[in-house]
């Protein structure tokens, strides 16, 4: 069987099977974009951010909404940064439960038209914050909540394309203890969701900074932690009294535009398993083997309590990343951009039929980000960065709900007995998680080895 540590060399524009217990799977393509091989004029950047201001009347009837009554305890955010030297891409971030497949598309036309962008060089990803509506099924309500994501859009990509500029960037990390593993064992001897779980939680954020090579100041940050925005989560969907937010991850990035007067996008990471240390909706174990899934603690602490508590881990994980973003020096004035996509297949749970997995890859200098549909979890996240250090990868960072959704897709350990919540609720069969990171480190590969020399 292969390792993540035998598969070190680049693979481009290749055929690839890899042999796994399962019998023989993820066969797929790699697509690469060159890297140029001479040096660039220098790294080029934008950013801008807009609110997601959803119209009142999207809120009418809270029970053809998911719950939400109207009250908006923040708005959430579009954000986007586009990034240039040997190649132009664009990262954006939604601070939204997921986005169907005519929202990504709206969203790459949009940031096509304005920033010149190429459409498969756009990162379209949504944080899944739970405390926001998904796209309504209701046509009209559809219309109403399209028309947001679109306005929104539009601004932060505008004030991107007006914001671009000579840039310098650089990369680094720090811990931040917001967050907690959600799987606890119960007393019927199964993994549920709650809180303070003794499985690993990854408490590493890794932030870029892009300044003005002009000015100085910051242009943008990409703020990349393993957190679920669900501290809030579906409290108060029963009573029609859901609040919208962007949650701890939103109270963070505003706190950081604030400090900065930059545009601040949140990554979320690898967080299939992680969420804030309090969170609204969760088990309660009643004991003897009785265990009650999906408790609304609205309807015991009341909402206040439950914002407080939200509020006060935003406040910290905000705390955290302008710490790290102060001591990051933007040294690199042409750090190499590149974009790659690999494609795998992988049995479903029952193993009678697969699904086509896509890694998308965007290379900034001697650091990276990963991006798939599948809910991952944090020791895959962790494997990754360990594997692609190899490479001479200084920062990578795997990110969840990139060009759309699918189930879970947890480490192989997590289906041994008892399962974890996510290897209950998961739509692969075991192995996936570690197929992705071979996957994952072959098209890192692919984009060049990374070295030291970029000065991020």
């Amino acid at each position: 069987m292969k390792t993540v540590a035998d598969i070190k060399e680049a693979i481009s524009g290749a055929t690839v099977c890899v042999l796994f217990g399962l019998g023989v799977f993820g066969c797929g393509s790699t697509a690469v974009n060159p890297v140029a091989g001479t040096a660039s004029a220098g790294l080029k950047a934008g950013a801008g951010a807009a609110e997601i201001v959803f119209p009142s009347a999207l809120f009418a009837n809270p029970h053809a909404v998911e719950g939400f009554g109207g009250i908006i305890h923040d708005n959430p955010h579009a954000r986007v940064m586009v990034l240039e030297t040997n190649d132009k891409v664009a990262i954006v971030s939604l601070e939204l439960v997921r986005t169907d497949a005519d929202g990504i598309a709206l969203v790459k036309d949009i940031v096509n038209r304005y920033t010149g962008t190429p459409k498969d060089r756009i990162w379209v990803h949504s944080n899944h914050t739970i405390s926001t509506p998904h796209e309504p099924r209701d046509a009209a309500l559809k219309r109403l909540w399209m028309g947001a994501l679109e306005a929104a859009l539009a601004s932060a990509a505008q004030q991107a394309a007006a914001s671009f500029q000579p840039a310098t960037a650089g990369f680094g990390s720090g811990t931040s203890d917001v967050n907690v593993n959600r799987n606890v064992l119960m007393s019927d001897g199964q993994y549920h969701i709650g809180l303070d779980g003794t499985l690993p939680s990854n408490k590493t954020m890794t932030i870029l900074r892009v300044n003005s090579r002009a000015s100085g100041k910051p242009v943008g940050f990409i703020l990349g932690y393993g957190i679920k925005p669900t501290a809030i989560d579906n409290a108060g969907q029963a009573a029609g009294v859901r609040q919208v937010s962007a949650d701890v991850p939103g109270v963070a990035c505003n706190m950081m535009e604030r400090e900065f007067g930059a545009p601040t996008l949140f990554l979320m990471g690898a967080s299939a398993d992680q969420v804030p240390k309090y969170d609204a909706w969760r088990a309660v174990d009643n004991g003897n083997g009785d265990v009650t899934d999906n408790v609304d603690f609205y309807s015991q602490v009341g909402m206040d309590y439950i914002i407080q508590r939200m509020t006060a881990l935003g406040t910290q994980m905000g705390t955290d990343a302008i710490a790290i973003a102060k001591g990051i020096a933007t040294r690199d004035a042409a750090p190499t951009i590149a974009y790659g996509v690999t494609t795998f297949e992988w049995p479903n749970a029952e193993k009678n039929a697969s699904t086509a997995v896509r890694v998308d890859a965007i290379r900034v200098g001697n650091a990276a980000f990963v991006g798939v549909k599948p809910e991952v979890d944090s020791v895959t996240g962790q494997q990754l960065r360990a594997a692609a250090a190899r490479l001479g990868y200084a920062h990578v960072m795997l990110h969840s709900f990139v060009a759309g959704d699918a189930k879970y897709m947890p480490h192989a350990a997590a289906y041994t007995a008892p399962l974890t919540v996510e290897a209950r609720k998961t739509g692969f069969a075991a192995g996936g998680a570690e197929e992705l990171v071979a996957r994952s480190i072959a098209l890192l590969g692919s984009l060049g080895k990374a070295g030291k020399t970029s000065g991020l």
